[in-house]
């Protein structure tokens, strides 16, 4: 049964890949669209700034909700600025890095398994890197088991954050080895 779920979630996950382009999120994570004025304080301590020339812009996302990416986009926008990455809006000549996000929400046992998959492109478009990962979110109102879409509804935006967060500090860490 075990088993069952888990190909059930990866038929889900697979679905959101290839149905990304239908979503709403176009400007989700367009760091313009984000009020820069407005500052988040955060319990976790600011990581180093790195010396990068890099210019990373984030395309939209694809599997996610336009409510579960708002706490994600913020933190990502607030972290860049606190490790010293520029981020680009989307379009801008001057990106040296685009950065695809992949995002799906699995129920499971009275929570939600949020899987997320970040390919870090050069401008050829070409993957240079790959951040991955999964954060677990108590979810006790799970409307119908295995729809994601309603998954959703239960993530916490502490959990959004906390992916930003890790996002960020592996970027950072992987624009550092491999500065130019």
């Amino acid at each position: 049964m075990r088993l069952g779920r888990f190909a059930a979630g990866a038929v889900c996950f697979l679905a959101a890949l290839s149905l990304g382009a239908c979503t709403s999120v176009e400007t989700a994570l367009d760091p313009s669209a984000i009020d820069t004025a407005q500052q988040e304080t955060t319990t976790e301590t600011p990581g180093q700034s790195i010396a990068t020339s890099a210019r990373i812009e984030f395309a939209p996302i694809v599997g996610s909700t336009i409510t579960a990416i708002s706490p994600l986009s913020h933190r990502l926008s607030v972290r860049a600025k606190e490790l010293g990455i520029k981020l680009n809006a989307g379009g801008d000549p001057t990106t040296t890095h685009l950065v695809k996000g992949y995002f799906s929400a699995l129920p499971e046992e009275g929570q939600t398994t949020v899987v997320y998959v970040w390919d870090v492109l050069d401008a050829s478009g070409n993957r240079l890197h790959r951040i991955q990962g999964k954060a677990v979110s108590p979810s006790a109102n799970i409307d119908m088991p295995g729809s994601s879409t309603d998954s959703w509804n239960t993530v916490e935006p502490a959990i959004m954050e906390s992916i930003a967060d890790t996002t960020m500090g592996q970027l950072a860490a992987w624009l550092a080895a491999n500065a130019a």
